[in-house]
């Protein structure tokens, strides 16, 4: 079973030739390489038939920024889980010495806590300046 038959309107029936010199060879290869068409003559056919060119920019600050913060996450849900544990061990102590052991647990976990908020939060600030340029 072959493939379906392209309309009339659609079949590709000419080939056209052209040279063209090096540094527009280049401006076409950068341009494709940032877009997501497949070959170089498909990006052409685009820009003849003047459709518009997708052409999608990667930030490298950015990537660096989004792994950093996904790293924090992981930190975020350890800490959490320690606190969880401090609390469990309070809520199910009797004894005053082991409650006060708690709570001075407690308070450092919550200290690991507020310095990765304050991290956190100087990276989303950083993220939001260069996404809200103007």
């Amino acid at each position: 079973m072959g493939r379906k038959k392209l309309s009339e309107g659609k079949v590709l029936r000419y080939a056209v030739k052209s040279r063209i010199n090096e540094a527009t060879y280049r401006k076409l290869t950068t341009v494709l390489e940032k877009s997501r068409m497949r070959s170089l003559s498909a990006l052409i056919r685009m820009i003849l038939s003047d459709k518009p060119v997708a052409v999608y920019s990667v930030d490298s600050g950015l990537v660096v920024l989004l792994e950093e913060l996904t790293r924090m996450r992981g930190e975020f849900n350890a800490v959490g889980k320690n606190i969880n544990q401090v609390v469990r061990n309070f809520n199910g102590s009797t004894l005053a010495h082991e409650k006060h052991l708690s709570v001075l647990l407690l308070i450092e976990e919550q200290e690991k806590a507020n310095e990765m908020m304050e991290k956190y939060i100087g990276m989303l600030t950083e993220i939001t300046g260069r996404w809200l340029q103007e």
